[in-house]
C-alpha cells in the first residue's frame, strides 16, 4: 500500500468514527444492508416481510372457518441515492498536509447532512399521523399529545421512539423544563444548555434540518364513492399468471372538488372514519389521519389505507381485514375531507425506530475491478459504505477526489410516525 493510501486509510478512519456517532438518523432507524450481487439484480429493490399483526377468537372449539390463511405484508426497501462530495486539490493544496484531513471531514459532514434530510423529509411525506396544537410549542404537553396519540392506537409497544424537533420548538420545550421550580439535575441541564434528554418515552434531539410544511391548499373536499376501503392482500397475479408481491402501504381515494392543490406531505381526515388501535381493535373515538402521496385527478393516493373490520374472519381476506383494521368504518359517499395542516411551520418528526428503515448497498465492487482507482472501502458498524476514490492530473498536479456513500429509506408503516407542529389553527 501506497504512503498515500494509508493517510487516506487513517484519515478517513477517524471521520467514519466521528460520523457513525453524530449521524441522528443512522443511530435511531432500523438499518438494512443489501448484497451488493443482489442489489445489481434487483435494481436495488429487496423485498422484506411487515410486523404481522394478528387478531384471536374465543371459545375452546374454534369452528373450521376460523382456520384462514395468513396474509404476509411485505414492504420494498430501495436503495435510491448517491451521496457524493467531490473535490479537487491543486499542487498547492498538496503543501499542507491537513488540507486532506479538512476535505474529508467537510465531505463526511455533507454526507451526514443529507442521509438525515432524507429520513426526516420521507416521514414528513409519507407518516401517517399528525398532531397539530393550536398554540406555539411549549413543553412537555405537546410531547406528550403524541405519546398519548400512539399509545392510543397501540404504537411503540416493542420499540424506542424518536423525535426530532427544529431548534426554536426545542428550545422553548427546554424552557419548560427549565422553569420548574427545583432548578436540579434535568432542570438544571435545560437551564444551562437547552437540553431536554428523554421526554414523554422519547429520545430527543435538536436539529437544524427539520424542514417547513406549507399550508394544505384545498377546501371544500367530499369523498366520491361509498366503501373506499382497502383489502390487504399479499400478492397479485400478472398477466403471465404470475404471483407478485404487493405494496400495501398506500391505496386510492376517490374524492369531489378542488384537490389539484394537495401535495405529497399534506394530512387530511375523514368524517366518520375514527382511528382503531392495531392490536386491541379498539375506536379511540378521534378521526384517523391520513397523509397525501400524490393526486392524480380526483384520486388521491393516501396512506396508510382505510382498513375495517369484516366482523367474523371466514376467508383469507376477512381474516386480513381484522388482523390489519385500523379504522371504524369506511368513508361515507359526500363524506368531508378535511386537511388539517392548516398553516406554515417547522415539522417536528416522530417515529417509533423500527418503522423507519435506512437501506445501504456497496457503492462499488473491489479495488482490482476498478483499476486501481480506489484507495478506500470501509463499512461503519451500522452499515453503511464509504468509499474515497482520487485521480491525478499530470498536466497540472492536482488530484480530483470522490468520497461517495449510497442508501435510501423506507417508512415501513406510516402509522408509527408522522409530524408534530404548532400554531396550527382550523
Amino acid at each position: 500500500m501506497s504512503s498515500q493510501a494509508k493517510i487516506v486509510t487513517r484519515v478517513l478512519g477517524e471521520e467514519l468514527e466521528k460520523f457513525e456517532a453524530d449521524n441522528i438518523c443512522l443511530r435511531q432507524c432500523m438499518v438494512k444492508q443489501m448484497g451488493g450481487q443482489t442489489g445489481h439484480r434487483s435494481e436495488f429493490t429487496e423485498w422484506h416481510d411487515a410486523p404481522p399483526i394478528a387478531t384471536v377468537v374465543t371459545g375452546s372449539t374454534p369452528s373450521i372457518s376460523n382456520f384462514n390463511e395468513i396474509t404476509h405484508l411485505a414492504v420494498p426497501h430501495k436503495v435510491t441515492t448517491y451521496y457524493t462530495r467531490p473535490f479537487k486539490l491543486t499542487n498547492n493544496d498538496t503543501l499542507d498536509p491537513s488540507e486532506l484531513s479538512r476535505q474529508m471531514r467537510a465531505a463526511m459532514q455533507a454526507i451526514d447532512a443529507g442521509i438525515n434530510r432524507a429520513v426526516v423529509n420521507k416521514v414528513v411525506e409519507e407518516g401517517g399521523q399528525f398532531v397539530g396544537r393550536t398554540s406555539a410549542l411549549s413543553g412537555f404537553a405537546d410531547i406528550a399529545a403524541v405519546d398519548t396519540l400512539l399509545t392510543e392506537q397501540d404504537v411503540s409497544q416493542e420499540s424506542g421512539k424518536t423525535m426530532i424537533l427544529n431548534a426554536g420548538d426545542y428550545n422553548a420545550m427546554a424552557a419548560d423544563l427549565a422553569g420548574r421550580e427545583t432548578l436540579q439535575g434535568r432542570a438544571e441541564n435545560a437551564y444551562d444548555r437547552a437540553f431536554i434528554g428523554q421526554m414523554s418515552g422519547f429520545d430527543t434531539f435538536k436539529t437544524s434540518f427539520a424542514p417547513s410544511k406549507v399550508a394544505a391548499a384545498p377546501t371544500s373536499i367530499t369523498v366520491n364513492g361509498a366503501n373506499q376501503d382497502y383489502d390487504p392482500a399479499a400478492f397479485q397475479t400478472t398477466t403471465a399468471g404470475e404471483p407478485e408481491n404487493i405494496d400495501n402501504r398506500t391505496a386510492t381515494l376517490t374524492v369531489t372538488g378542488t384537490i389539484s392543490g394537495a401535495v405529497a406531505g399534506d394530512k387530511f381526515t375523514v368524517a366518520g372514519v375514527n382511528a382503531v388501535s392495531l392490536v386491541n381493535k379498539n375506536d379511540t373515538g378521534n378521526l384517523r389521519t391520513f397523509t397525501v402521496v400524490s393526486v392524480s385527478g380526483q384520486d388521491i393516493t393516501y396512506s396508510p389505507p382505510i382498513i375495517v373490520d369484516s366482523g367474523t374472519p371466514n376467508s383469507t381476506v376477512t381474516q386480513a381485514r381484522d388482523d390489519y383494521a385500523n379504522c371504524s368504518a369506511a368513508p361515507a359517499n359526500g363524506a368531508a375531507v378535511t386537511f388539517v395542516n392548516y398553516d406554515t411551520a417547522l415539522t417536528n418528526v416522530f417515529f417509533e425506530n423500527d418503522s423507519v428503515c435506512i437501506n445501504t448497498a456497496p457503492v462499488v465492487g473491489t479495488e482490482e475491478q476498478l483499476g486501481g482507482m480506489i484507495l478506500m472501502n470501509e463499512t461503519t458498524e451500522r452499515g453503511l459504505n464509504i468509499i474515497v476514490a482520487k485521480q491525478g492530473a499530470i498536466a497540472d498536479l492536482s488530484t480530483e477526489w470522490r468520497v461517495t456513500a449510497r442508501a435510501g429509506v423506507t417508512i415501513r408503516d406510516p402509522i408509527k410516525c408522522g409530524i408534530l407542529m404548532g400554531a396550527q389553527t382550523p
